[in-house]
């Protein structure tokens, strides 16, 4: 999911709206509790995507609140691409965040913890900008000559595992 929208001369001068990437077994539960709360012009259903990465261009906050996630590849894509992060703090969602430098983490299934992150992010501007750009930076920084999360990284530290053993 990721906030679109808010950005303006106020934080909360005008509605937030949020893009909903995705159809996993609660889809038609959110579809049908928007359509109840009258919250349809604020949500944006997309359903299955293949060009996640190009949507995040239209986002301010990216949040992922997961139940079960292993490792995330969209976290990394959405810092990648400068945005600061909402997760769940589940399995290896912690290992793909820099908790209070690239985005906040909130126990899972607990959305007023969610809101409450969310709009830390909306009520400080500069924050979202700060963790932002150091999300950007923090996962394409070079270790052992490889980016943070690249695939040559990731053969490299398997390599690094086995020749150990």
């Amino acid at each position: 999911a990721g906030i679109i929208n808010y950005t303006h001369t106020h934080p909360l001068s005008h509605p937030l709206h949020f893009l909903i990437v995705g159809d996993g077994a609660e889809g038609a539960y959110l579809k049908n509790l928007a359509a109840e709360l009258s919250l349809q012009k604020h949500l944006i259903f997309t359903g299955m995507r293949e060009d996640v990465f190009e949507l995040m261009s239209s986002m301010d906050i990216y949040v992922q609140p997961s139940l079960n996630e292993g490792m995330g590849k969209t976290l990394i894509q959405a810092q990648a691409a400068g945005l600061p992060i909402v997760a769940s703090k589940v399995q290896g969602i912690p290992d793909a965040i820099k908790e209070n430098d690239t985005g906040l983490l909130v126990p899972a299934q607990d959305p007023q913890q969610l809101a409450n992150a969310i709009m830390k992010l909306i009520r400080e501007p500069q924050l979202k900008t700060t963790m932002g750009k150091t999300a950007a930076a923090w996962v394409n920084e070079t270790i052992d000559g490889h980016a943070r999360f690249s695939t040559a990284r990731m053969i490299y530290l398997i390599e690094k595992l086995y020749e150990s053993l």
